[in-house]
């Protein structure tokens, strides 16, 4: 395959920028093509600011949202692995240790439900200042520089999301990553949040040929609108719905934060998808 997932977003952006890309339904949002490359391109060039190296690994503790799909892809661009919890809202306190120690995250990408599982497994955190300009030194987690909120609120020892995107970045920091790189470089690893195990990696080839063939699977063109309708391994079926509906320039439909029949069948009604990622 002669891609990889940066450029993808590229071409999709230069070719179909107003061409909807994305519905987050009870975020109540529609990103076009070219939304969609900017905010995962800022989260890209976010990362490389902060220090994340291609190769390094971040970890989310996401329900399905926009800003999980932007990590998702703004990590893909930048050469980094996202260690991805399944089933963030049964995170535990061990779960999250193990995963921080064994993928040696650097960044921890979580929704504010999340947060007290944090709290409880880095202490320190709440003794610190919101969006200190200072990285994380913690003996328990040296890799660990900075944990990430999606939240509208300041919480201390974090940054919130909104606040770290780096829209056109001067330099691009993004521009030395090449494809060729990016294509074999790691970029999904699922985490079971209960036990903190990871379940083996996958590389951006991997993920952007099944999604190639999930595409050509449901048949998806320029006009199709695909539903995220399963409650297995989420955060992977999140990123392949992504991809496959970006390799065909479809829509792609999420209901909820997570797998809810009513939600769905709620949103399928208005949206009128005709297909699925079940």
């Amino acid at each position: 395959m002669g891609f990889a997932v940066k450029e993808l977003l590229e071409h999709q952006m230069a070719n179909f920028p107003t061409k909807n890309a994305l519905r987050v339904a009870h975020q109540d949002l529609r990103w076009a093509y070219g939304e969609l490359h900017d905010h995962a391109a800022a989260l890209g060039a976010a990362l490389l600011d902060l220090g994340v190296a291609p190769g390094d690994a971040v970890g989310a503790a996401l329900g399905c949202s926009a800003e999980h799909v932007a990590v998702q892809l703004g990590a893909a661009q930048a050469g980094i692995k996202v260690a991805d919890v399944v089933d963030a809202d049964k995170l535990s306190k061990d779960g999250l240790t193990k995963m921080l120690q064994e993928q040696r995250c650097t960044v921890l990408f979580v929704s504010p439900e999340v947060l007290p599982k944090v709290y409880e497994a880095i202490p320190e955190l709440a003794a610190m200042r919101p969006a200190s300009s200072a990285a994380l030194s913690l003996e328990a987690f040296p890799a660990l520089k900075y944990v990430v909120h999606t939240g509208k609120n300041n919480c201390t020892g974090t940054y919130r999301f909104r606040d770290i995107l780096l829209y056109n970045a001067i330099p691009d920091r993004l521009a030395g990553v090449t494809a060729d790189k990016e294509a074999d470089a790691p970029l999904l690893e699922l985490v079971d949040g209960n036990t903190g195990a990871g379940a083996g990696v996958a590389t951006q080839h991997d993920l952007l040929k099944e999604a190639l063939d999930k595409a050509g699977e449901l048949k998806l063109d320029g006009n199709s609108r695909v539903m995220l309708k399963t409650s297995k391994d989420q955060p992977k079926s999140l990123l392949l719905g992504t991809l496959a509906c970006a390799t065909k320039c479809s829509q792609f439909v999420v209901a909820g934060e997570k797998f809810d029949a009513q939600a769905v069948t709620e949103v399928d009604e208005h949206e009128h998808c005709d297909t699925a990622i079940a």
